[in-house]
């Protein structure tokens, strides 16, 4: 259902066919999008509707098996990400795809470097640059550092100013602002309007009902990788078309918590499993370190730790599953320190762990689906670390039956959509629970079918008595899955009162603290 006030494409994509023979899927059947000069334009739909795949195409990540591109009214094609730059297309992927080492200025001008006497690296040039990009995203960025330095949300912004330095065209954003709290949300979109005010094309794919309703002014719908409709954002049959077709519902702002714990057996006796007791740290993000964080969560308990992003929750996340070691303080699984456990050891015997960065920190795109979900060890009954590399796939076949998820074991997951890519990582750490699970934004950036397989996952895991530790920017992550909650601000541990709101907790994580 084409908007019939629908405006002149600027960019538009017909008949698009894409298959993956790797997974024998065919992403796109026939699929049509278009986009105006000027406006922001939302694709919507469930994970593995195509969504990612039709961005790619036209960022010239990925090619059509047939089809066509039409840009500024001429047919267009594609070899290349250069060739679709060279359009004036640039795209921030739902992956990170920046360079540690280097620096922010370094990152943003990667590939297009201003030279002095045209052979010399111009850094001054690319720091200014940074600067000015910065100043008009209306964010502080430090060009000499090193993006290895950075936070996820600060990395976030690094690519948003990397894909601006490329084309302004058409900017293609996938899940853009899953890593960045609402106040950083609301700045990147404040430069999002500014740019769709000055003629560029924005192309917002995204599961956040309330960013794409207040955002965009259009919304299109794929599903099975076709165009399911086109509406006015402002329209309201909008709202009740897009509600099903993967848009999440909004966060209810008035959600009690529930009053006990789920972590009480009925003796009385409440196990703790992991603690941490007095951990300060410096911050490695440039945000805020801990300050005496202490807490303890049960066996069979989710324990809830809310935080924007800058107040410390990376630093949490980091020391939590074992990576950092630099704090003061003590960390304890199962009634021991956690840095006296081999690294191997810790998990296969002690601590499974969802990462906030999946793709950097849990899965290996370049691997089989197999291949990742037997990366976690294995002990044998002789103590050893096994490495039984033939039973790979039937185990991996045997984790995603039990799970319910459709997805080829032998099958690259390079190819996998990003609510694929969650579901390997979630089968591999949730299939066998340990004893502890640090689960770290575990739903961002997914449809809510499959947003709500992981919070069921994680709630057997619960129940099965695993301790989890449930690591969050989001609010409503906590309303269906926290027994108790905490909020961190300013690396400071706020507990949110048993039978409090969602409305609550997201004071004491905006700093209205007691």
């Amino acid at each position: 259902m084409e908007s019939p006030s629908a405006p002149r494409p600027a960019v538009e994509l017909r008949g698009i066919v894409k298959y993956f023979p790797s997974t024998a899927t065919l992403a796109l059947d026939r699929a049509d999008f278009s986009v105006a000069a000027g406006e922001i334009h939302a694709l919507v739909g469930d994970n593995g509707a195509g969504k990612s795949t039709l961005a790619r195409i036209l960022a010239g990540f990925e090619f059509p098996d047939s089809g066509g591109i039409v840009v500024g009214g001429a047919q267009a094609s594609f070899s290349s990400v250069r060739d679709s730059e060279s359009s004036g297309i640039s795209m921030v992927q739902q992956h990170e795809v920046l360079a540690h080492d280097l620096t922010v200025a370094e990152n943003v001008v990667l590939g297009f470097e201003p030279k002095l006497a045209g052979v010399f690296f111009d850094r001054a040039k690319a720091e200014r640059a940074v600067e000015s990009l910065a100043a008009d995203m209306g964010i502080t960025l430090e060009p000499r550092a090193r993006v290895g330095s950075l936070g996820p949300a600060q990395r976030r912004f690094v690519e948003l100013a990397r894909a601006l330095a490329r084309g302004r065209t058409v900017l293609v954003l996938d899940e853009p602002t899953s890593l960045l709290s609402e106040a950083e949300a609301r700045n990147f979109f404040g430069c999002v309007r500014s740019l769709r005010d000055r003629g560029t094309s924005v192309i917002l794919v995204s599961h956040r009902v309330t960013e794409v309703l207040d955002v965009a002014d259009r919304v299109t719908v794929l599903k099975n990788g076709r165009n399911e409709g086109t509406f006015d954002a402002s329209a309201p049959e909008c709202r009740a078309w897009a509600f099903p077709h993967g848009l999440e519902r909004d966060a209810r702002t008035d959600v009690t918590f529930p009053s006990g714990s789920s972590s009480t057996p009925k003796d009385g006796r409440r196990v703790v499993s992991y603690a941490f007791r007095n951990v300060s740290c410096e911050s490695r993000y440039g945000g805020c370190g801990l300050d005496g964080v202490s807490f303890e969560a049960a066996s069979g308990e989710i324990l809830g730790i809310g935080a924007h992003a800058g107040n410390g929750l990376d630093e949490l996340e980091s020391i939590a599953s074992g990576d950092n070691g630099a704090f003061e303080g003590r960390v304890e699984a199962l009634g021991k320190p956690i840095g006296s456990f081999r690294r191997d050891r810790l998990r296969a015997e002690v601590l499974s762990y969802i990462p906030t960065e999946r793709e950097r920190l849990g899965l290996s795109v370049a691997q089989t689906v197999a291949d990742n979900m037997d990366a976690r060890p294995r002990t044998r009954r002789d103590g050893r670390i096994a490495d039984d590399r033939a039973g790979a796939t039937a185990r991996a076949t045997a984790v995603l039956a039990r799970l319910g998820y459709d997805i080829d074991p032998l099958g690259s997951s390079r190819a996998l959509s990003g609510g694929n890519r969650q579901r390997v990582v979630v089968s591999r750490e949730l299939g066998t629970p340990a004893p502890v699970i640090i689960a770290a934004n575990p739903t961002q950036g997914l449809d809510p079918r499959t947003r709500d397989e992981v919070r069921a996952a994680i709630k057997a895991a619960a129940r099965a008595g695993s301790s989890i530790v449930l690591l969050a920017s989001s609010i409503e992550e906590f309303a269906s899955l926290a027994d108790r909650s905490f909020a961190l601000y300013r690396g400071r541990l706020y507990p949110a009162a048993m039978g409090s709101t969602t409305e609550s907790l997201a004071s004491l994580m905006a700093g209205t603290v007691p």
